[in-house]
């Protein structure tokens, strides 16, 4: 059966007068010269918020003034070098960028130190052994921070706040020795 498709023929039957009455028209859509009334981002630079910020924050940096200031306990190493060193931190400091280095005298060569952040949270630790879990050892320290200040061990590098969980197994110890 041949003919003429439904779609077809409204196609070329024109739009109905009866619904036009019925749909709300846009302003591009009914001949009115302000559409652009009609974006949800009208009078914005379209620009990405993130990308703004980005760029604000760049600006903040490079308008800064003067040379950086050399924190407190860093000497220089060698004069007309912008590197220094702390002894008690055992860091470099390099002055060109304001970060902290460690050396690897293996690559013979300064290797970026992470410096640690401080959160505000808290961890809960808990462990559990019974008595016959004789072939396994444990580490717990709650707050790796102050265990590393009492034995004068510098733990900067790490955010905070931090625990070390440690489980040794198979040493074959003596059965009852816990």
């Amino acid at each position: 059966m041949s003919g003429p498709r439904a779609h077809e023929l409204r196609a070329a039957m024109g739009p109905d007068p009866k619904l036009a009455h019925e749909v709300a028209l846009t302003g591009s859509q009914s001949g009115n010269s302000r559409h652009w009334e009609d974006k949800p981002n009208a009078g914005y630079s379209g620009t990405p918020m993130w990308k703004i910020k980005a760029q604000l924050q760049e600006q903040q940096a490079s308008a800064q003034t003067g040379p950086l200031k050399v924190p407190e306990g860093f000497k220089q190493v060698e004069k007309g070098k912008p590197m220094y060193y702390n002894d008690k931190r055992q860091v470099y400091w390099s002055g060109e960028d304001g970060k902290t280095y460690v050396y690897d005298a293996v690559m013979e060569k300064y290797s970026l130190l992470y410096d640690g952040k401080a959160f505000d949270m808290r961890i809960a630790v808990g462990s559990c052994f019974h008595e016959k879990a004789f072939q396994a050892r444990h580490v717990l320290v709650k707050d790796l921070a102050k265990a590393a200040q009492a034995m004068r061990m510098s733990v900067e590098h790490l955010d905070r706040p931090c625990a070390l969980y440690a489980l040794y197994e198979g040493h074959r110890g003596k059965p009852g020795s816990g």
